[in-house]
């Protein structure tokens, strides 16, 4: 955070390291283990579910914790090679599980994952659409899209159910810092 203004810088000017800092500081950690736990209870019931795409995985903070996940096939996507080759160096992703892409522009096929998930990237979206058609194309039929939500204000997230009935997109579950919808 910027001494001067208060603000985050962009992401693309920080290093894995100066990310880290950043969002460990705010506690990120605590949440991907909350996170895990509660998917992992949506999966008991769900168990053919076994391909997650992760994106906007950064330096792998919610990909350590999904990896232990035994059960299923995690790739986790940055567009930043700097953050998953930090995230590798720090043991959180696996070598091989990381892939470099923008999740407007998802470099899959059709139909690829069981489950979509990301911890923050809803706040990084430029183009809501764009992404929303990116993920629905390669999430399989009856997939998850599991979106821990950090926000504390439910009604910051009024704009976005608007665009999950347009994507026809249902909600399974949801509180105030966790979406669940279906395909």
């Amino acid at each position: 955070m910027s001494k001067q203004t208060g603000r985050l810088p962009p992401l693309d000017e920080l290093t894995g390291q100066e990310y880290d800092t950043l969002v460990l500081s705010e506690h990120r950690e605590s949440v991907a283990c909350a996170c895990r736990d509660l998917l992992a209870l949506e999966l008991k019931q769900k168990s053919h579910l076994k391909n997650l795409l992760e994106v906007a995985a950064g330096t792998g903070i919610w990909t350590n914790r999904l990896n232990e996940l035994t059960d299923l096939k995690v790739v986790a996507l940055d567009k930043k090679r700097d953050f998953l080759e930090h995230g590798i160096e720090k043991g959180r992703i696996k070598r091989g599980q990381e892939v470099v892409g923008d999740f407007n522009d998802l470099p899959f096929e059709d139909d690829s994952f069981d489950i979509y998930t990301g911890i923050a990237f809803l706040n990084h979206r430029h183009h809501p659409e764009k992404f929303y058609w990116e993920l629905l194309r390669v999430l399989r039929k009856g997939g998850l899209i599991f979106l821990p939500w950090t926000k504390k204000n439910p009604k910051s997230m009024e704009p976005e159910k608007e665009l999950w009935k347009k994507f026809s997109i249902k909600i399974i579950q949801e509180s105030e810092w966790f979406l669940i919808w279906e395909k």
